[in-house]
């Protein structure tokens, strides 16, 4: 099976069918600047024998109604996160343990993408949680779970500064909740080092799979099922083979496999 997607905001989930259940991103560094060139480790949210299905069908990444629901966390940031200029939306739920802040001129999405995977959040459901401060630049927009039927709810564990450039589409935001409470169920004290164990396990694999970067696209090539860990496809690239790079591709995933890409190195 191939399937590409573009990366905007976020480090993009492929388009799948039963094809990616590790598709987290996990960002433990201080502070992250997050844009098409700035690209987290992807890690699973449970050991290889316990890692969840992805839900039936086909997604082709293209603008259009979400295909499934997913409430597990899609992004988690462990200090700060910026979305600059480069960055256009982040598909899923964000998670923020430190200050979020959106600088890009125009509208961010969060929750609901343009292009994307079509796995997003249960309508009505929080889809952006940020510990601290929210911060919406004065030329920027923030739109929270567009075009459902219910929006996303943002919780903010300190104060939202641009409030009037927050779209929840009808799902409402809260702030001053404190970081424990908005960043809930995923405990601050708890979450990260469960994040961070999760991620050692993954990042001993052996790769199994292949990947190289031709012009701006980084291809990831399934390998041969490694005994070991069946069902699993594992890459393993330099983060300097991802910077810059503005779309990702996978090739071959036998149906059901679940993908670990393992970054290694920084840009």
């Amino acid at each position: 099976m191939t399937s590409e997607t573009p990366l905007s905001g976020r480090a993009a989930a492929p388009p799948r069918r039963r094809l990616v259940a590790s598709t987290s991103v996990l960002v433990l560094g201080a502070v992250m600047t997050f844009g098409a060139a700035a690209l987290g480790p992807f890690v699973a949210p449970a050991a290889a024998e316990q890692l969840p299905t992805c839900p039936d069908g086909d997604s082709d990444g293209t603008v259009g109604p979400p295909l499934f629901t997913d409430n597990a966390v899609a992004v988690y940031v462990g200090g700060d996160f910026t979305a600059n200029e480069d960055a256009a939306e982040s598909e899923g739920l964000l998670v923020v343990h430190g200050n979020a802040s959106f600088e890009r001129d125009g509208i961010f999405n969060v929750g609901v993408v343009g292009a994307g995977s079509g796995s997003v959040p249960t309508p009505g459901s929080t889809m952006l949680a940020v510990g601290g401060d929210l911060t919406i630049g004065p030329t920027s927009a923030v739109d929270v779970g567009a075009g459902t039927a219910g929006g996303g709810a943002v919780h903010v564990g300190g104060t939202i500064d641009g409030d009037s450039r927050l779209l929840t589409n009808g799902a409402g935001a809260i702030e001053n909740m404190g970081q424990g409470p908005a960043l809930s169920p995923y405990d601050p004290d708890v979450f990260p080092q469960e994040m961070i164990d999760v991620s050692a396990e993954m990042a001993a694999f052996a790769a199994n799979g292949t990947a190289a970067r031709t012009g701006d696209t980084v291809i990831f090539t399934a390998g041969a099922d490694d005994p070991a860990h069946p069902g699993l496809q594992v890459f393993e690239v330099d983060a300097a083979t991802l910077d810059g790079s503005n779309a990702i591709q996978f090739n071959g995933i036998p149906d059901g496999d679940s993908i670990v890409v393992n970054v290694t190195g920084g840009p």
